[in-house]
């Protein structure tokens, strides 16, 4: 379901007596990672140790504290490209809010926190497919094959029409909830406004390079790279 690469990995040294002087430097270098797409270890180093007046918990917790809304703690499911976490990790922070340089741009869209994307991903599927895509699989293709849900249009940008698609969308779109976008890697919002008044130019997207899904709770418009469409009502 999750096509997005697998976060690189860097380790970050901190010293227990120099933790607190040292914590505005250590955030920068961890958001630095964040923005490159990397899992960052932060791990303690017991060299210099001379004083102990701050605990392995309160380190995690001015980490955890400190880094929001930026990055967060790892979860399960995300993909590293090495499950080895070092010994004396006090934290593995990875992306959350913080854009990372590799996304695209979209207009009228805001770019998704990551564990945002992920529990409404994970929130969708239940309802519109059977069970999830194998890892690397896509949702977009596997809702295409789907028979789950009500189909309100499909077919492919060759056959169909812009407009008719538009009209499509107007009669199911939640006009008062924001539309997501998952373009395969990155997640994306926009206002139902916004996505209703791109809705034509969304069908004759030049270029289309990967399966993208918009949904709502209610409905999904999927598209196949070399473009295969589907609207589909999931409740």
């Amino acid at each position: 379901m999750y096509r997005t690469p697998p976060l690189g990995i860097k380790v970050l040294e901190v010293y227990r007596a120099l933790f607190r002087s040292q914590l505005p430097d250590t955030l920068k270098a961890v958001r630095e990672n964040l923005q490159e797409w990397r899992a960052v270890h932060v791990v303690l180093s017991e060299t210099m140790t001379t004083r102990r007046d701050i605990s392995s918990s309160e380190m995690r917790e001015m980490l955890t504290k400190g880094i929001r809304p930026d990055g967060a703690p790892l979860e399960p499911g995300i993909a590293m490209e090495s499950d080895r976490v070092p010994g004396g990790t006090l934290l593995t922070i990875v992306p959350d809010a913080l854009k990372p340089k590799a996304a695209p741009e979209y207009g009228g869209w805001t770019y998704l926190p990551f564990l945002e994307l992920r529990r409404r991903l994970a929130a969708f599927v239940g309802p519109a497919l059977d069970a999830p895509p194998p890892p690397g699989g896509s949702i977009a293709q596997a809702l295409l094959a789907s028979p789950k849900g009500t189909v309100v249009y499909s077919g492919s940008s060759s056959q169909t029409s812009a407009p008719d698609f538009a009209r499509a969308l107007a009669g199911i779109v939640n006009k008062d909830r924001r539309v997501t976008l998952f373009d395969s890697v990155f997640g994306f919002e926009a206002s139902a406004a916004e996505f209703l008044g791109q809705a034509e130019r969304v069908f004759n997207m030049p270029g289309r390079r990967s399966d993208m899904l918009y949904f709502q709770d209610t409905w999904y418009a999927a598209f196949h790279r070399r473009g295969e469409l589907k609207v589909a009502k999931t409740g």
